[in-house]
């Protein structure tokens, strides 16, 4: 079975705005890539980037790809929920999933979250701004 790198992000219940946002990201990456979207199991609609040339074992450049794709979704001003760059991340949590982790102090690190929902959730600590947005972080109080 072959990994898969990716940059998915939940878009909540926007088909067109998942489509939007995939379009938007896609032409900002320097990187050939694949879209895809979809709709989950609890009717939220996502979109993903896949990437075929990274060697996903080479752990450097994984890390510098999820990294720069955490800019890029950071920066941007269409609406999402939140996303995660990696590899095997699609469609890693649904939003309760998320919601519960971020109560329960397990969040991963690196999770994009839009800057109107982390104020809805009442600014969890274990977030940091970057960019318009706010991404997790294990270096927070």
């Amino acid at each position: 079975m072959a990994w898969l790198f990716s940059l998915s992000v939940e878009c909540g219940d926007s088909a067109t705005g998942a489509a939007a946002l995939g379009q938007d990201l896609a032409s900002r990456v320097e990187a050939q890539t694949h879209q895809r979207t979809f709709r989950d199991d609890t009717g939220s609609h996502w979109v993903s980037l896949f990437f075929d040339d990274i060697d996903v074992e080479d752990d450097e450049a994984v890390d510098a790809l999820a990294r720069r794709l955490q800019l890029l979704l950071a920066d941007t001003s269409l609406p999402f929920r939140f996303g995660l760059a990696g590899v095997e991340v699609d469609e890693a949590r649904t939003w309760n999933e998320l919601v519960d982790d971020i109560n329960e102090n397990s969040l991963l690190e690196g999770v994009i979250l839009s800057r109107s929902h982390w104020e809805q959730l009442g600014k969890p600590a274990q977030f940091i701004p970057l960019g318009r947005h706010v991404m997790s972080s294990r270096n927070t109080a």
